[in-house]
């Protein structure tokens, strides 16, 4: 009796890790570097005005996170059901949006820099500095964010490696002209700004190969979306949204409490803490994001037992990371200061104590990211805003101005009370949404998807040999006369799944290793037999695309001639068919 062994789905999380890792990898070390450049360079007072001016790339960047997350998961999940020409509509409508709403940000940029740039620094010296910085993050919004927005899409639409090529593109483009215009033109914190955005504009280049790759899916459609299309594109995207709008807000905030409290000097440690932030995202955060594609697709299949095998799998990546990272932070906190230009010994402690008690959040910020991640994949919306508005602002401004005090009544400087704020915003976090969860859906688990496995299924992994086809197809006749299923359907599904397998293993090439069947038979009353029951077969394979309700049987000596298609489209009630996560996946109906 075969079983099902998750070759092809830990393949698949493979395959999107890397270049997952590698696009977070890329985006976050150019951030991280151009702070350490800037803090090397032109001081620490102006490693400051760059943090305080990060608050604005966030709002800019929002359309292109909310839609750009929202729609491409939203799409993975209509690829999942079949559905291309409304993954097509969601794609064309997120585009058109992010677009329109980055221009209007462009517009702004000549009437609203100053009075930002006047509220971020309450009037300080930095004023100047952070407002070139504005001015150019907002009129170059187009160009910086698309490409944010456009990779997203890329990795829904089996190309994840050209979403990683772009991020590292554009990040050695924007190191470049970091180096050029703060070494060598002087051009001061706003060549830092301007590095970003030639960078990341050159980089656009990069989406000419998704345009003329052969495999995607998504493509522009002019079919009008329907008001409920758009609003499942705003409920999936809304943990995202939440997420960046108050990260937006948290940097405003807290940047305005550091300010008062602790003076330019805690701004630029928060100005550390946070790329010591974006240090974890590019490991734990590049692992987490790579699982959202691979959940989406596999959610609107109703493959709930891969979910919960490719959640195992996750967690055995990025818990061994976690601890590794938070060794290093831990031993080389010293080293990481001065890696950002702290040169007063006494600035370097202060930096040391508040890394060293923040270290001790990176597990709950592991749990946290994953949440926020999984649950939008799986259509809690409302589960993953929870979390993100906990995890990315609310939490930590509730507990900041508390703890930062509370250490200054009990005699300290308030550097350990912010330390520690990190620690006791993450379990704030985790405590409040797990609560919400267990009141708003008792009894299902922390992953809320399907505990129980429906009662006549098969799943099943076969290796691509005809051997292993002929036995499967029995194994699945059994089991269909053994569930009720007339002896005639019974042989019609066998043949079904038989002659799939054995065309994968002929004709599906040299990476056409594996298959999973899944069999569900149901009492839906679609396709009813005169048993009463439905029978439904999904097969998924990795070999190279084959789309069987487009191929037309040839008999004019073709080698590439598959008669039995043909009739199985004429003995089944419907076959569906899309190229989903760079694999056939085929649902026949008999």
């Amino acid at each position: 009796m075969y079983q099902r062994n998750y070759e092809l789905l830990y393949a698949k999380i493979r395959q999107y890790l890397l270049p997952a890792v590698m696009m977070k990898l890329a985006l976050q070390l150019g951030n991280v570097v151009d702070t350490i450049l800037v803090g090397n360079i032109l001081g620490t007072d102006a490693m400051s005005a760059v943090g305080l001016s990060m608050p604005v790339l966030s709002m800019v960047q929002i359309p292109a996170v909310f839609l750009g997350n929202g729609g491409s998961v939203f799409a993975g999940i209509l690829l999942g059901r079949r559905q291309k020409q409304e993954a097509k509509t969601v794609f064309t409508v997120s585009f058109i949006i992010t677009l329109t709403c980055n221009l209007l940000f462009a517009a702004s940029s000549f009437f609203i820099t100053k009075p930002l740039a006047n509220f971020l620094t309450k009037g300080s010296s930095m004023e100047s500095d952070v407002a070139s910085c504005i001015f150019i993050f907002l009129l170059g919004s187009p160009v910086m964010c698309m490409g944010v927005f456009l990779t997203r899409f890329f990795s829904t639409d089996s190309h994840p490696k050209l979403a990683s090529t772009y991020y590292i593109v554009s990040n050695m483009l924007n190191l470049f002209f970091d180096v050029l215009f703060l070494n060598y033109a002087g051009l001061g914190v706003k060549g830092s700004a301007l590095s970003t955005l030639f960078g990341f504009g050159l980089g656009l280049v990069i989406t000419c190969f998704y345009v003329k790759s052969s495999k995607r899916m998504l493509s522009f459609s002019l079919v009008k979306p329907s008001p409920d299309l758009l609003k499942s594109i705003a409920s999936t995207g809304m943990p995202h949204l939440s997420s960046i709008s108050l990260t937006m807000v948290r940097g405003f905030v807290l940047n305005g409490i550091i300010l008062a409290i602790l003076g330019e000097a805690g701004i630029a440690i928060f100005t550390i803490c946070n790329n010591t932030h974006l240090i974890l995202k590019m490991f734990v955060g590049g692992i987490m994001e790579s699982f959202p594609y691979v959940v989406g697709v596999l959610y609107g299949d109703r493959d709930f037992g891969g979910i919960r095998a490719g959640v195992r799998k996750i967690f055995s990546y990025a818990i061994p990371i976690t601890v590794i990272l938070m060794f290093a932070l831990f031993i080389f906190t010293r080293n990481l200061s001065i890696l950002f230009g702290i040169r007063d010994r006494g600035l370097q402690d202060e930096v040391i104590l508040v890394l060293r008690i923040y270290v001790f959040s990176i597990p709950l910020q592991l749990w946290n990211y994953f949440a926020m991640q999984f649950y939008g994949a799986v259509e809690k919306s409302r589960v993953a805003s929870l979390v993100s508005a906990m995890g990315e602002g609310i939490a930590l401004i509730l507990v900041a101005y508390v703890c930062i005090m509370t250490d200054r009544i009990m005699g300290g400087s308030g550097y350990a009370g912010f330390g520690a704020a990190f620690i006791l915003a993450e379990l704030l976090s985790i405590i409040v949404f797990t609560v919400y969860v267990w009141c708003r859906h008792p009894g299902q688990g922390l992953l809320l998807i399907s505990d129980e496995r429906e009662e006549s299924c098969l799943d099943l992994t076969i290796r691509l040999c005809t051997e292993d086809a002929v036995a499967m197809a029995r194994e699945i006749q059994d089991f269909c006369e053994q569930h009720g299923v007339l002896r005639t359907k019974a042989v019609k599904i066998a043949m079904a799944a038989e002659e799939m397998a054995v065309n994968a293993a002929i004709y599906g090439g040299d990476s056409s290793v594996w298959m999973d069947v899944y069999l569900l038979i149901s009492d839906a009353s679609e396709s009813m037999d005169e048993s009463g029951r439905t029978v439904l077969l999904r097969l998924r394979d990795n070999g190279i695309p084959f789309d069987p309700t487009a191929y037309e049987y040839d008999d004019s000596g073709s080698d590439y001639c598959i008669h039995g298609i043909d009739l199985i489209k004429k003995a089944s009630k419907s076959i569906t068919y899309v190229r989903a996560l760079d694999l056939n996946n085929t649902t026949i109906t008999v």
